[in-house]
């Protein structure tokens, strides 16, 4: 096949290096981006934790001072 394309021995092996090369540079490009996902993701889920725990604190007081006729000032 190498000589189908005029290719020699040695020019054949360099494409194959810089073509292995750029896809190992592209493989950790997108690890990279993964890992920066996975990062944000987490950020997102603790924010999303804490707002539910405020929000429930929250319902508690309204359901308080509901039912107990008594208001909070915040």
């Amino acid at each position: 096949m190498i000589k189908m394309v005029g290719l020699s021995n040695r020019e054949f092996k360099a494409i194959i290096i810089n073509m292995l090369k750029a896809l190992t540079h592209k493989a950790d490009s997108m690890q990279k981006q993964v890992s920066n996902v996975n990062r944000e993701m987490k950020i997102l889920r603790k924010k999303q934790k804490e707002m539910l725990d405020k929000l429930s604190v929250l319902c508690v007081c309204v359901y308080v001072c509901i039912y107990t006729h008594t208001y909070i000032q915040l």
